[in-house]
């Protein structure tokens, strides 16, 4: 049993010598050499190869543009169009003054008019309420005209006119003289036919001059005219020269023109109302 244990021990011992006889003083081994193949080991237990790390494969980067994506379409409005309601005009009244080509008057209580002429209105009228109106002749002649009325009716026309004398000279310009008074008609009835009135005594050979006329006043009337409108002494005496012989107003170079005419017009609305309204024409010359 001694012998065992003093075995062991020895042993041990012996071990121990040999362990502390390794000079642990680092050796040198030499620089390490790249490439060197018996620096190289190689493992051949496969459990010490297994890859344990997923590897890291850097993505490709895509050059293409980014495309922004489509909008979705939009939805229809389903709700109904609101669709504005439209009147069919009205067929325009042939019996309105505006079919009328003439002179018109459409006082609210009826419509005067005269067919044939044109003329425009002096100012801005209240048709509504005024009694009268004033027009400036511009295209036609007022001879043989009649006055009609489209609403209502009329019962009676009365005229009054207003004349001048006028002058030719030698280049065939008319000249109205101022230096001689303008007559001035007394009231005349006019006829009616069919529910219009007749103009009348308003044709160039009907027109009449009543006042004073002599030699002497159409001279100086010659005269007035001839400083007006600053004429030569050679003109002026051509003038005077002409009317030597004049002894009426119609009698060339001088003639008598229409200045304005006026109307007073009686009748009844369409409600049978009377009523009096005052139509005028000016004539420019």
């Amino acid at each position: 049993m001694k012998s065992l244990s003093y075995s062991v021990c020895l042993f041990a011992l012996l071990f121990v010598q040999a362990s502390c006889g390794n000079d642990s003083k680092p050796q040198n081994r030499g620089a390490i050499v790249f490439g060197d193949s018996s620096t190289i080991v190689t493992e051949s237990d496969v459990r010490l190869l297994r890859n344990n790390v997923t590897d890291i494969v850097p993505q490709k980067q895509s050059t293409e543009l980014d495309t922004p994506q489509s909008l979705p379409a939009k939805p229809l409005d389903t709700a109904k169009a609101i669709v504005a309601e439209t009147t069919a005009p009205e067929a325009p009244d042939v019996s309105t003054t505006e079919a009328i080509e003439g002179l018109q008057a459409p006082f609210s209580s009826f419509k005067l008019y005269i067919k044939g002429i044109k003329a425009r209105a002096g100012k801005k009228v209240d048709w509504q309420s005024a009694s009268g109106a004033s027009f400036t002749l511009e295209e036609g002649n007022l001879a043989s005209k009649v006055i009609a009325v489209e609403k209502g009716t009329i019962t009676k026309v009365t005229q009054r006119v207003q004349t001048v004398v006028m002058l030719k000279a030698g280049n065939g310009k008319l000249f109205k003289l101022t230096g001689l008074p303008s007559d001035q008609s007394a009231w005349m009835a006019l006829q009616a036919k069919n529910g219009q009135f007749n103009i009348k005594g308003l044709g160039k050979k009907e027109l009449r001059y009543d006042k004073k006329f002599t030699a002497n006043a159409l001279k100086n009337a010659v005269q007035k005219l001839a400083r007006s409108t600053k004429m030569s002494k050679k003109e002026e005496q051509k003038l005077l020269t002409a009317i030597r012989t004049v002894r009426s107003a119609n009698q060339a170079p001088c003639s008598i023109a229409l200045q304005s005419v006026v109307w007073k017009i009686s009748g009844k609305d369409a409600k049978g109302k009377s009523l009096d309204k005052e139509v005028r024409i000016d004539i420019n010359l």
